[in-house]
């Protein structure tokens, strides 16, 4: 066995003290020994586990000190001499490290029980129990790695199960308002309970109540009446929930009297079918005992379908009347005209003039009641109620019945005292800013199915900005379209009995067109100048050059920067501003854009209707009409002889030219052959309402009304029945922010009459 093969032999070993004693004891030379030693001590550096570091260090030195004192004593004597000081030598060693061997045994010892116990103890976890915890490791990393992919599915299924429902609801809702729509109620409400809509349920219940209520006054009124088609009928308490609504038109209108053709009195013209259909509608009203609101839009003839109402009462129900038709002191002559046209059989009265002229009407017509109609106008329904009240009138039809929207107004009250059988409401604007006014007219037709302005609104009114106090917390009701649809709805049925209305673009479809146009204008430096100054200190002050004076604190804030709008000359007294006659123009900027239009307009053979809220804005557009040599006609409340002003605009340039009678309020016309009249300057209040003023084809409103209806009953007088041109309204804005908050204000209101009237 070679040196390498025995030392690779006792490295194995573990014992490296006995396989030193061993090599000593077999003889090997010198060479032999000591490179056995050195593989020894280096073997035993390298590979010996001891946990005790002093013990090892201990053994090293000891082996190393012998094999050095081997080496030292080898080269001082001979070889024969060497075996026995070798084997003495090591067994001194041996014996000097016999104790070492013990502790190195014993930490041998120690070293495999501890090799023992972690070999049982690899043998256990490798067991059950390392199974069962290898188990739950293998299992949360599964669940760690598959947590995403769960996470996806769920989320997946989620998404398309979300998407079902959003499906199905979408679907429920359609189904809904179609029936809405539809005016199917009886769907409508099995929908609403299948999908159980606590919102939808809770309006169904208050406003089906509320029908309720309004059916059994109805009914309760007819059977006052001791109507005997009536009382032959089911009473509507028997009747079911869902069979209300079917029979509250009929319950009102239970009469029925087919009309097929026009009363014979009414000689004058053809009626439209849809103004045949308005008739039939006025004539089942009567019959009926019932009083209503004719809301046909501006110019489809509700002035026609009224006169042909009393020509059939005359004619076919040889009802004489007294009939009061109530109107504006503008329209008088309108109506008068229109009967004399129209019914020229009716005998008629216009109560009107002075307070002998008045007198004298009542000793030889009225008081003998030597007519069938009399028209007279809202004052003089004030200043002469203890006359006109004596009569027990057969119907009191009010024109522009939107003047009755404030039912604690002076008109109203007085008006409410007067005896009458029927009563018909005649406007193109029912509701104008509020359902309280929608209400007042109600109340007014039928005070006593329509007793209570509360609860109507408490009802109808939470689409449209109703809130609810609790406490000191204020909260506005948020509905949703459906919800809004559905009041809106319900509100419909219990206005159908009483409210006919049909706008332009359902039935008279031979009309032109309106089209409307806003022209933005810029103000001048000095209407910039004053307008910064009122905001900034609530006042401006304006050199009076005449007097050295100057103007203070203004009370109406909001009214002096619409007056600054229009032209600052409104601040100016009247003898300065003949002075600046020439500055008319350059200082307000609508002046400046009004100045280029007419001129185009005038070019193009157009005839202008020129609206404004002021009478001092007026005066300066005369002014400037003067100075620019336009023909103009003025109409305000203060005109005299306005039935001529309004029938000279009306008359077409041949006939014009025969008229040699001055018409107060004319402007300067040119001698005889000069064309037409070009523009017509009306005030809002006194000219926007009742008059047929369609030889004009453009209107421009000047300045806005905070009452959008005024503006929209002013571009009305051109567009009407007779108009063969297209109507063009012009309405001036400036760029101050007053006027953008009148208008902004308009539009919201507009809203609400097409939400509630026209929807």
């Amino acid at each position: 066995m070679s040196l390498q093969t025995r030392t690779e032999q006792w490295k194995e070993d573990p014992n490296l003290l006995a396989i030193l004693y061993k090599a000593i004891h077999q003889k090997f030379n010198l060479h032999i020994v000591l490179s056995l030693g050195s593989q020894l001590v280096y073997t035993l550096q390298q590979s010996m586990k001891i946990q005790e570091e002093i013990v090892q260090k201990r053994i090293f030195a000891t082996l190393r000190k012998a094999f050095d004192r081997m080496i030292t004593e080898a080269q001082s004597t001979t070889s024969n001499n060497f075996r026995t000081t070798t084997n003495h030598q090591m067994l001194t060693i041996i014996k000097n490290s016999r104790n070492d061997m013990k502790l190195t045994h014993n930490i041998t010892t120690v070293m495999q029980k501890e090799d023992q116990l972690k070999k049982e103890f690899s043998q256990y976890i490798t067991g059950s129990a390392m199974k069962e915890i290898q188990g739950k490791i293998k299992e949360r990393k599964l669940r760690c790695q598959m947590k995403p992919i769960i996470n996806k599915i769920l989320q997946d299924q989620f998404i398309s199960y979300v998407e079902a429902e959003r499906q199905l609801f979408e679907e429920e809702d359609q189904n809904r308002i179609r029936a809405l729509r539809e005016n199917n109620m009886e769907k409508y409400i099995e929908i609403v309970q299948e999908s159980k809509n606590n919102r939808l349920l809770d309006i169904l219940k208050i406003t089906e109540e509320f029908l309720q209520q309004i059916c059994m006054r109805v009914s309760i009124q007819r059977l006052e009446e001791r109507d005997p088609q009536f009382q032959q009928q089911e009473q509507i308490g028997n009747q079911e929930q869902k069979e209300i609504n079917d029979v509250y038109y009929s319950l009102a209108h239970s009469i029925q009297e087919e009309l097929k053709e026009p009363p014979r009195l009414l000689t004058g013209g053809q009626l439209k079918p849809y103004q045949m259909k308005g008739l039939q509608w006025l004539i089942s009203l009567y019959n009926n005992n019932l009083n209503g609101i004719l809301a046909d839009e501006m110019g489809l003839g509700k002035t026609v379908q009224t006169i042909a109402l009393l020509a059939y009462l005359v004619g076919e129900k040889k009802n004489k009347g007294p009939f009061l038709v109530v109107v504006p002191l503008s329209t008088m002559s309108n109506w008068e005209n229109e009967i004399v046209q129209w019914a020229p059989g009716l005998r008629y009265i216009m109560f009107k003039g002075s307070k002998e002229a008045r007198d004298s009407i009542w000793r030889d017509c009225i008081r003998n009641q030597k007519f069938e109609i009399c028209v007279t106008t809202y004052d003089y329904v004030m200043r002469e109620k203890q006359k006109l009240m004596r009569l027990d009138w057969q119907f009191i039809i009010v024109d522009e019945g939107h003047r009755l929207k404030n039912n604690e107004c002076k008109f109203v009250q007085v008006l409410s005292k007067y005896r009458s059988k029927h009563r018909l409401l005649l406007t193109g604007t029912p509701l104008q800013n509020s359902l309280h006014e929608l209400w007042s007219l109600l109340n007014f037709l039928l005070p006593s199915i329509f007793n209570s302005c509360e609860s109507f609104e408490t009802w109808f009114g939470s689409p449209f900005g109703k809130t609810f106090k609790d406490g000191k917390n204020t909260e506005v009701l948020q509905v949703t379209e459906e919800e809004k649809l559905l009041v809106i709805n319900r509100l419909h049925q219990v206005l159908r009995p009483f409210l006919f209305r049909r706008l332009k673009s359902e039935v008279e479809l031979e009309l032109p067109s309106k089209k409307e146009f806003i022209l933005y204008c810029g103000l001048s430096l000095i209407q910039i100048k004053m307008y910064e100054t009122i905001q900034k200190e609530g006042r401006i002050m304006i050199e009076n050059i005449k007097q050295g004076k100057y103007q203070g604190q203004l009370l109406n804030r909001a009214m002096q920067l619409r007056k600054i709008c229009n032209h600052p000359f409104l601040f100016l007294p009247e003898w300065e501003k003949e002075q600046w006659t020439d500055s008319i123009i350059k200082s307000s900027g609508k002046f400046q854009a009004l100045d280029k239009l007419l001129f185009k307009l005038k070019a193009t053979g157009h005839r202008v209707l020129i609206f404004s809220q002021m009478t001092h804005v007026m005066d300066i557009l005369c002014s400037y009409f003067e100075m620019r040599k336009f023909s103009f006609l003025r109409l305000d409340g203060q005109s005299k002889n306005r039935e001529d002003i309004i029938k000279r605009w009306n008359l077409k340039k041949e006939e014009e030219q025969k008229m040699e009678k001055d018409v107060d309020g004319e402007g300067k016309v040119e001698s005889e052959g000069q064309e037409e009249i070009f523009i017509f300057v009306l005030s809002t209040r006194a000219g926007g309402q009742g008059l047929n003023l369609q030889a004009a084809d453009t209107v421009i409103l000047f300045d806005s009304d905070w009452n959008p209806f005024m503006d929209m009953q002013a571009s009305d007088r051109a567009h009407r029945i007779g108009q063969q041109n297209e109507v063009r309204v012009i309405r001036l804005l400036t760029t101050g922010p007053i006027e953008q908050r009148i208008y902004e204000r308009g539009k919201e209101k507009i809203g609400i009459d097409k939400t509630v009237i026209q929807a």
